[in-house]
């Protein structure tokens, strides 16, 4: 049974949060400071999801994950803080902690990431982290999944962007006997900001803290591709030598790594290590009974979302989603709906709601400002689809860059969108 646990020496700051996280249905305790934390952790009989401030009178929240560590305590740890400091953050995801998010963002990150942590509102029955699928191509993926679930076997997991690796990652340390454990994550693309200065000695010791925390558990290494060459051999020195008891579960986008063994890019050794089996996802494109499915499902949840009464798609637009061919796959698929939703007049999705031209080659989708309460949502939704960059979004939304900065500040969206 899941708790939340909120550690915060603001009483102002723990009950707004304790109100915001009511809807969860669930156990919410708070405290202020490491050592009433460490007390109930030690005690608790829960799945405990603790929500951290960085900064408490007797500690940081990177003491209370090297404790946690140390002591074999496993819990999902999200810091929170008002600062908008990029080497605290760093430093709080080599200690292990699952986000770190600036207070003022919680209704735009926190909320979701709580929702896919536990479930919470409509999704709440969907105890997989693999979204519902019918094909017989994924049917082939779940058999396969369900068979090598329970062993200790690396996988391999190829795909095109898009198409749910990590997802499908999850679902096997889920499905595994290691789901008690730990499951640390490691974004290949971001090793070299966790360790400035190319500092081989250091990196070689963040990737073993990485691994010494998995013990016994799970170890996910996403975009296997953006490893370095030396990166590469740390590693596997770090399984050759110590040989740690982790199972490696790697995703890449490149569709034959084999190749990049060929020409010397990637370390044949690790290649053979992690994979010890191999899936390959097809893309969403190969899988057309999924369509439909998968865009009902997304209606459902960004109606509930945004508070929108949707009931489904009208016979075109269901035909429109169902021949574009989705380069950008379910990921498309989940951006697409979900501005659909958003931009929706009536109750129900029609062709003109979903904004894409021509089949795999069309421009991104426009979000018409309109002065109908959803502001907010679509500048947030504009500002992802642009990957962060105002004056893409900006170009999104029909507005120039100034106009978009005075609404961001209106909004309070925050400051992760630069």
């Amino acid at each position: 049974m899941y708790r939340i646990l909120i550690i915060d020496d603001s009483p102002a700051d723990s009950d707004e949060l304790s109100r915001k996280l009511a809807c969860f249905g669930l156990d919410i305790v708070t405290t202020m400071s490491l050592k009433g934390a460490k007390s109930m952790l030690e005690k608790s009989a829960y799945r405990d999801i603790v929500i951290c401030d960085y900064k408490l009178p007797d500690g940081t929240s990177v003491e209370l994950l090297e404790w946690l560590a140390k002591n074999k305590i496993y819990r999902d740890v999200i810091v929170v803080s008002d600062m908008a400091d990029n080497p605290l953050a760093i430093e709080s995801f080599r200690a292990g902690t699952k986000d770190y998010i600036q207070k003022r963002q919680t209704d735009q990150l926190l909320i979701p990431r709580l929702k896919r942590l536990i479930g919470g509102g409509f999704d709440s029955e969907y105890k997989s982290v693999v979204l519902p699928r019918s094909s017989a191509q994924f049917n082939e993926i779940q058999r396969i999944i369900t068979r090598i679930a329970p062993t200790r076997l690396n996988v391999l997991i190829t795909g095109e962007g898009g198409c749910g690796k990590e997802p499908l990652a999850q679902e096997i340390y889920r499905m595994s006997n290691r789901s008690d454990r730990p499951c640390m994550v490691i974004d290949s693309a971001m090793l070299p900001m966790l360790c400035p200065y190319n500092n081989k000695q250091t990196a070689y010791q963040m990737v073993e803290d990485y691994f010494a925390k998995a013990e016994h558990g799970t170890v996910i290494l996403d975009h296997i591709h953006l490893l370095s060459f030396d990166m590469q051999t740390m590693i596997l020195n770090i399984l050759d030598r110590q040989r740690p008891d982790i199972r490696l579960i790697a995703t890449t986008n490149v569709g034959d790594i084999a190749d990049k063994v060929n020409k010397g890019e990637f370390r044949q050794g690790l290649y053979y290590t992690l994979r010890q089996t191999h899936i390959d996802i097809p893309p969403l494109r190969e899988c057309k009974e999924d369509i439909i499915p998968l865009a009902e499902f997304f209606l459902q949840r960004y109606s509930y979302e945004f508070f929108r009464q949707i009931k489904g798609f009208d016979a075109k637009a269901k035909r429109k989603l169902s021949t574009h061919t989705w380069p950008g796959n379910i990921r498309e698929l989940k951006h697409a709906v979900r501005f659909a939703v958003i931009e929706a007049t009536g109750d129900v999705i029609t062709s003109k709601d979903l904004d894409f031209d021509n089949p795999g080659t069309g421009p991104p989708p426009r979000f018409t400002l309109r002065d109908d309460g959803y502001e907010k949502a679509k500048i947030i939704a504009a500002l992802e689809q642009a990957g962060g960059v105002r004056q893409i979004a900006a170009g999104l939304l029909g507005i120039s860059r100034v106009t978009l900065n005075k609404k961001i500040t209106k909004y309070e969206i925050g400051t992760t969108y630069g």
